[in-house]
């Protein structure tokens, strides 16, 4: 509630024994295309109607341009070719725009910098079209529970008919 505080909320049951009033803490977050950050004071916590802790309001925030365009999740198969391999790995976008995309594969594609080719079909008007994307590994996140890992992917520069049909992809993901 801008000028008069934020609320923060708990990933345990109690916040009694994890913030402390008059304590200082480092907030962050993301909103799909910008890391935001800012440090904030505990002025209350409080149990009821909720647990919750009301904190000041930053006089200012950093905010860090992470992505250049909002990402809208999908579930679509994909295959990869990590940079000097004929070897086609298959994957599953996750989410995608027209300047990146994160992919969830078995197993690992290469470290954060390789490059790798992104090949996968958007059905488009009732005809398949196929798009080989080159692609920059930004980062690498394994996933605990199912397993496999999640690998972030900003994509080279494209044709203007290939980012057409990425902006169609995002925009079809999304309804």
């Amino acid at each position: 509630i801008e000028g008069k505080g934020v609320m923060v909320g708990p990933f345990q049951s109690s916040l009694k024994s994890t913030l402390e009033p008059e304590a200082y803490y480092f907030i962050s977050g993301f909103n799909g295309q910008y890391d935001f950050s800012f440090l904030s004071q505990v002025l209350q916590v409080f149990e009821q109607p909720f647990p919750y802790a009301l904190m000041t309001y930053p006089s200012s925030v950093d905010a860090r341009l992470v992505r250049r365009a909002m990402r809208m999740k999908t579930s679509h198969p994909a295959t990869v070719a990590p940079s000097g391999s004929n070897e086609m790995l298959s994957v599953t976008l996750v989410d995608i725009s027209h300047c990146g995309a994160m992919v969830h594969s078995a197993s690992t594609l290469g470290s954060v910098g390789s490059e790798i080719t992104l090949e996968f079909s958007v059905n488009f008007e009732g005809e398949l079209v196929n798009l080989s994307i080159g692609s920059t590994i930004c980062h690498s996140t394994r996933v605990e529970g199912n397993g496999g890992i999640n690998v972030g992917l900003a994509f080279k520069p494209i044709s203007k008919s290939d980012k057409l049909l990425l902006y169609f992809l995002a925009q079809t993901s999304n309804e």
